[in-house]
């Protein structure tokens, strides 16, 4: 039988019920998540840098500043 849960402290908090009596002795092995790809820094700066191209690109509320800007260096 296998069964999935969270652990919280000492205590396993199961997902379904084991349908095993209150006091039934049982064994635990843990199987742990493949741990998550790192990134590196690099790569998260390089995407932050976009996401904030892309943001003031496409925002309404900058554009139309910047829009703004230029008139005024051209009078």
């Amino acid at each position: 039988m296998s069964l999935r849960g969270v652990i919280h402290g000492r205590t396993i908090e199961l997902e379904e019920d084991p349908h095993l009596p209150d006091g039934t002795k049982v064994e635990v092995e843990l199987q742990l998540p493949p741990p998550k790809q790192r990134v590196s820094l690099t790569k998260r700066l390089q995407q932050a840098a976009q996401n904030l191209r892309e943001d003031y690109l496409h925002d309404p509320e900058l554009t139309a500043f910047c829009a703004l800007d230029g008139e005024a260096w051209h009078e």
